[in-house]
């Protein structure tokens, strides 16, 4: 079973050559994004008990996540199997498994068009999954060689912004045709790794490294398809974004901070402020630490320690971690269902996927705080379950997003 023990020292797969690159980041931003463009006001207080409930055998190393808290499902990455497993938040059981291409692992999910996606690396591909069929309905190329490391998606516009590892440029995919339409390069040529976006304000942010010194984000205007802004970050290494639209916030994933030792090394999450462009905190977290889940009701995020087996549990307000949770072993994606008040963590090392209850749920009340959010008590939405048609969203078609 293929393993991945240095971040530092990037292995690459090259031509049927067991060489990959630093342990790859999980998207499950797709809550993010569908949420956020539906909320506008302050949070619901609430207690966390944070605690894990239950465990989920899935397929061979599971190292990213993505949520649709539309229907409750979670589809978990394989990276050896070559699939991805789809859990339902219901039963928290397995209720199919779908094959896709070469080590899949980042995965995002559109609740708005019921699409699933996720990027082959070694293929330098992406697959266009049905959530009605859990099939595979395209199969989208990006350049050769490009080996593909970080995604996220904009529902709205119908936008999946791809990152290039070594192609150094992030690919747009046009949902509606399922194809590449634009390239967007990035200045100074660095290694791309993570990808978040932001709905509402149409940014994308791109994590990036440089020689192995510099330590970037990257922003991009969606209307543009333009870097508008360069963000120096402070830990090394960094991996998955987060975006919390509500908050105008933006937190990093990073492996650690400059100067720690590699192997027992000290990750952080930075916290960026979106209006100044600049880092607000760099917060001190666990080993190595790669993924980011935010709950957008709570404003709470979670953060995968890779080294130590634990998530560390941030108040961005305060910035600073609150608790630590042990899951399983070699955790990386993580993704938060704000709605059912639960965190799912992709445990790599032990093939299994952790839940953790976050000691609250949303009800139909709650949301009657948030502008918009109602719908989903309004609707069937609330209430789908996997295999019903898609619900109408005609209150979509009446906002401008583009």
């Amino acid at each position: 079973m293929l393993r991945f023990e240095n971040f530092i020292n990037k292995a690459r797969v090259v031509r049927g050559t067991a060489l990959v690159s630093q342990r790859f980041r999980a998207a499950g931003l797709a809550l993010a994004t569908v949420l956020a463009a539906l909320t506008f006001a302050g949070a619901v207080s609430a207690s966390p008990a944070n605690k894990v409930i239950a465990t989920i055998p899935v397929a061979n190393l599971p190292t990213a996540l993505g949520l649709d808290p539309v229907r409750g499902t979670v589809y978990v990455t394989s990276f050896t199997g070559k699939s991805v497993s789809v859990i339902n938040e219901q039963t928290n059981s397995v209720i199919a498994t779908i094959p896709v291409g070469n080590y899949p692992y980042v995965v995002a999910v559109d609740p708005i068009h019921w699409t699933v996606y996720v990027v082959n690396y070694i293929d330098s591909t992406v697959s266009a999954i049905d959530e009605r069929t859990n099939t595979v309905i395209a199969t989208i190329p990006l350049p050769v060689g490009s080996y593909p490391h970080g995604m996220a998606l904009d529902p709205f516009r119908g936008t999946v912004y791809v990152a290039n590892d070594l192609g150094h440029t992030v690919s747009v995919i046009d949902e509606a045709t399922n194809t590449v339409t634009d390239t967007i390069a990035i200045p100074n040529n660095p290694n791309l790794l993570g990808v978040g976006v932001h709905p509402v304000r149409g940014l994308v942010f791109v994590t990036a490294e440089l020689n192995n010194t510099n330590y970037l984000v990257s922003v991009i205007d969606e209307r543009t398809k333009q870097v508008t802004n360069t963000i120096t970050l402070a830990a090394a290494n960094p991996q998955e974004v987060g975006v919390d639209p509500l908050r105008g916030t933006t937190y990093v994933a990073g492996t650690g901070i400059p100067g720690s030792n590699y192997s027992v090394q000290q990750g952080a999450v930075s916290i960026i402020n979106e209006r100044t462009g600049s880092v607000k905190y760099t917060i001190p977290t666990g080993k190595n630490t790669f993924g980011i889940g935010v709950d957008l009701i709570s404003g709470t995020v979670f953060a995968t320690n890779y080294g130590d087996g634990t998530v560390s549990v941030i108040d961005p307000v305060k910035g600073v971690v609150t608790q630590t949770i042990t899951v399983g072993g070699d955790p990386e994606g993580v993704a938060a269902d704000p709605i059912r008040g639960t965190v799912y963590v992709a445990d790599g090392n032990t093939n299994l996927v952790s839940v953790i209850s976050t000691g609250h749920t949303t009800s139909c009340q709650d949301l009657q705080n948030y502008p918009l959010l109602p719908l989903l008590c309004a609707t069937t939405l609330y209430r789908s379950q996997p295999g019903q048609d898609r619900p109408s969203w005609p209150w979509v078609d009446a906002l401008d997003f583009h």
